[in-house]
């Protein structure tokens, strides 16, 4: 058995973070001391801890990971899980690029200026909007 200190230092991981897996039942102590609370953790148990950590990095939530661990899900739950997270990354690159470019562009106009310009400009998305136009010829217009 380890304690929890030596546990965490194996799994390279904070005792927050054990406290806090053991809350949600993501990984339970094998043991905890009756009088002191104290927990300790078996070596075989570094196995999940480690599973968890990789789940984790993929940016999967702890609730998925508890049910990717716990429950039977198949080869292909999971593919879809990572699927979704592949297009919430995407996402976020896509985003980040939009970001970068409109950086580049203040910087440039800070160069170009060597100060910062005299107005603001934001963009917002805004819901979709229908709308209608009406099209005619004026005959004889401004003759």
């Amino acid at each position: 058995m380890l304690k929890i200190g030596d546990f965490s230092k194996l799994g390279l991981v904070t005792i927050k973070a054990l406290r806090h897996y053991d809350e949600l039942g993501l990984l339970k102590p094998a043991r905890v001391d009756a009088s002191t609370g104290y927990r300790y953790y078996a070596a075989s148990q570094l196995t999940r801890l480690n599973r968890i950590l990789v789940l984790k990095d993929l940016g999967l939530e702890l609730q998925q990971i508890a049910q990717l661990l716990d429950q039977d899900v198949t080869p292909e739950q999971i593919r879809g899980m990572l699927r979704l997270k592949q297009v919430e990354f995407h996402q976020q690159v896509e985003e980040g690029k939009a970001r970068l470019t409109r950086v580049e562009a203040w910087l440039r106009a800070f160069e170009q200026e060597a100060m910062m310009p005299p107005y603001d400009i934001v963009l917002k998305r805004v819901a979709p909007l229908r709308v209608a136009q009406v099209g005619f010829v004026a005959p004889n217009w401004g003759r």
